[in-house]
């Protein structure tokens, strides 16, 4: 019953539309054409229920667009974290050297090994601290004034 309803409105609509066209219409030749245009429009109109079946033409996009927009929330995931991954790193990085800065030391290189699982687990796994082997003697202090620091056990390495 929907469906007559529907055709009906869709019906009554067209023919709407096209008498204020035809009123509209200039005269002349370009008369002629638009009447024939109007014509096909309103008989398209009338038709459309034989033509177009429901359900006959059913484009399924649905499925196709979920994975596509999941596709690009994972990338853009990835994304994020590497971001946030490399701006934690940076931090640490800097109060580290500060830290060191401080005790009058200069290091060579500062590793960093970041644990991701999880949207919401972000675990520091590892830091590694590479100093010149003059600073070999201070082992225990250095190590002490770090950790304490940053809260964790952090691993010396000498050059």
């Amino acid at each position: 019953m929907n469906g007559i309803r529907e055709w009906a409105f869709s019906a009554c609509a067209a023919m709407a539309v096209c008498g204020i066209a035809r009123m509209v219409l200039p005269a002349g030749n370009l008369q002629k054409v638009l009447n024939i245009t109007i014509s096909v429009f309103f008989m398209c109109c009338l038709l459309s229920p034989l033509a177009l079946r429901t359900g006959g033409i059913n484009i399924e996009l649905n499925g196709y667009l979920q994975e596509e927009s999941e596709k690009l929330a994972q990338q853009l995931m990835l994304g994020i974290n590497a971001q946030a991954n490399n701006a934690a790193e940076a931090a640490i990085e800097k109060i580290i050297s500060e830290k060191l800065l401080d005790m009058g030391i200069n290091h060579t290189g500062i590793t960093i090994n970041i644990n991701t699982n999880g949207q919401n687990d972000v675990r520091i796994e590892n830091i590694n601290i590479r100093l010149p082997v003059e600073y070999e003697e201070r082992n225990t202090e250095i190590q002490d004034r770090l950790e304490n620091a940053m809260g964790m056990k952090i691993q010396l390495v000498y050059d």
